[in-house]
């Protein structure tokens, strides 16, 4: 059988563009798989030439379904009546039902899509409820996520990077000691996309791994990502034997008065919130400042028109009359 960098070499059908460590990583990661009935997703599909390479490596597969927003995509044509490809936006609910319907669980999805951050973000939250149980999900190059052309940045809280960083905090949610939820990790992130992912989905997320490019997300069993017992073996505790009081059941312990943990968001979410609440202000602030502006116009105005009427001809001929008036009023009011 022919490993995943053969294939490429060999290859001559349709065109496929992989950087070289993509293609050593997919051989670790998928020959445990290879000759398996596997399901497999791409969103992205071009030319179709890594279609065709998942269909030679994956000898026995099952179902390999193809997503791409380009049109022309429908007309490729594949030998294998078990290749299917669907052209629409993988981030809407009309192509994820399609999607679903070809096949309610995949063994591998990857997303060489868009590239673009807050729908790498969305496509994972639409379609890791769909990967099965060892499932591998694989978004490429992710190095788009440190690119403003990509809605990415280096310290871009919201970028994919962001994100996938992030989930090492949920795969490690058992040791948070408040009583935050696993979503409540990733509240940013769900408003931002506009779509939430489920308590028990994010439970299930085994590992998560990043190479240059690359990022990878396997999937398990909930009871299989928790820590689990404590095991100790041994007789002789000649320098410590703190572990004969330990309790496992006291951790972890409580972080609520750890400011640190507490925060309703991370810091670099909270400051790109006090970044647009900032500019808002500095928006009422210009208006108000106009505004200002505009009432200190009319009021010099009317004292031109004071200056004006009080240094007229009328004004100064009924001056007699205006005090003889005065005094005949303080008079009256005696």
């Amino acid at each position: 059988m022919k490993t995943m960098i053969e294939i490429f070499d060999d290859h001559s059908g349709k065109t496929t563009l992989k950087w070289s460590s993509y293609i050593k990583l997919y051989e670790k990661l998928f020959s445990p798989l290879k000759d398996k009935n596997v399901n497999v997703l791409e969103i992205g599909v071009q030319n179709g030439g890594s279609i065709e390479i998942w269909s030679k490596y994956f000898k026995n597969f099952a179902n390999i379904v193809g997503c791409d927003s380009d049109p022309k995509c429908v007309e490729l044509e594949f030998a294998n009546q078990n290749i299917h490809i669907i052209n629409g936006d993988a981030c809407s609910e009309s192509v994820q039902e399609k999607i679903i319907r070809l096949c309610e669980r995949y063994d591998i999805i990857i997303d060489d899509g868009s590239h673009i951050s807050h729908q790498i973000i969305d496509s994972f939250i639409r379609y890791f409820d769909a990967l099965d149980n060892g499932g591998i999900y694989i978004v490429e190059d992710i190095h788009c996520s440190y690119w403003k052309e990509y809605n990415g940045g280096l310290y871009y809280p919201k970028s994919a990077m962001s994100f996938f960083k992030r989930l090492a905090d949920v795969i490690n949610f058992e040791h948070i000691g408040t009583g935050k939820t696993r979503q409540d990790l990733l509240l940013g992130f769900n408003t931002h996309s506009g779509e939430h992912i489920k308590e028990e989905t994010l439970s299930m997320i085994s590992s998560v791994s990043f190479h240059n490019s690359v990022c990878v997300i396997t999937k398990g069993e909930p009871k299989l990502n928790t820590l689990g017992e404590l095991m100790i073996c041994g007789t002789t505790s000649s320098i410590c034997n703190k572990h004969t009081n330990f309790d496992s059941k006291n951790l972890p312990p409580s972080q609520e008065s750890n400011f640190w943990s507490t925060l309703k968001t991370s810091p670099d979410e909270e400051w790109e919130t006090l970044k647009e609440q900032n500019l808002l202000n500095e928006k009422k602030i210009s208006e108000l400042t106009n505004f200002i502006d505009e009432q200190n116009n009319k009021i010099q105005s009317l004292e031109y028109s004071l200056d004006a009427v009080f240094d007229s001809i009328s004004w100064k001929i009924t001056k007699p009359i205006r005090e003889i008036l005065y005094l005949y009023r303080r008079k009256n009011l005696k």
